[in-house]
C-alpha cells in the first residue's frame, strides 16, 4: 500500500463524516486514488460500497454549487 492509500485508510480508521469524505473526494479528483480505494478504506469500518459512492456524489453536488 503506497502513503497516499495509508493516509486515506487512518483517515476511515479515524472517521469524522465530512472530513473524512472531503479528504477521500479531494484524493480522488487528484487522482492520488481511485474509487475502489476509497470503497476499500470504507469497509475497513462498515461502510458499504454504496455509501462511499452515495458520499462521493454528495461531494461533487457540493463542490459544484
Amino acid at each position: 500500500m503506497n502513503a497516499d492509500l495509508e493516509y486515506l485508510a487512518a483517515a476511515f480508521y479515524a472517521f469524522d463524516k465530512w472530513p473524512t469524505y472531503g479528504l477521500a473526494h479531494d484524493m480522488l479528483k487528484d487522482g492520488r486514488c481511485q474509487m475502489a480505494d476509497i470503497e476499500r478504506a470504507g469497509a475497513l469500518i462498515g461502510i458499504e460500497a454504496w455509501v462511499i459512492q452515495m458520499r462521493m456524489h454528495d461531494m461533487d453536488m457540493m463542490e459544484a454549487s
